[in-house]
């Protein structure tokens, strides 16, 4: 079963997923900016005015595929090594992205932001 679980195929998307829920990305526009990851922006898009979501959705097309050849390079590197390796190396990456959501480098804000990790962010935007 792990040796079906991590083949680079199935590698490359878990890697992808863990890198668009959770890797902090530039998102600038005029004097607003801020870390965000890419599923944040994209969720940016149901907001604003059409100028707005044309920006947000160029940030989705940009960080999307380079992520996602980000996430095809490391699985075929991870795919290299041993099947016990391999699946120990791909829980090293997606624990990795986990503890990143804890460490406060998300923010978004005019000019001056105050950095807190992904679930508080998301937390103010409930609230």
């Amino acid at each position: 079963m792990v040796a079906a679980a991590t083949t680079p195929r199935w590698i490359t998307w878990l890697l992808f997923a863990v890198m668009i829920a959770t890797v902090p990305v530039p998102f600038f526009m005029f004097v607003v900016a801020g870390l965000l990851p890419v599923i944040v922006i994209a969720s940016l898009l149901n907001t604003g005015v059409w100028g707005f979501k044309l920006f947000t959705a160029l940030h989705v097309v940009i960080y999307g595929p380079l992520f996602y050849i980000l996430a095809r390079w490391l699985a075929r590197r991870l795919s290299a090594l041993p099947p016990g390796a391999r699946a120990l190396a791909v829980l090293a990456c997606v624990v990795a992205g986990l503890v990143l959501t804890l460490l406060p480098v998300y923010g978004v804000g005019h000019n001056v932001w105050e950095p807190v990790n992904l679930y508080r962010m998301l937390q103010r935007g409930r609230g």
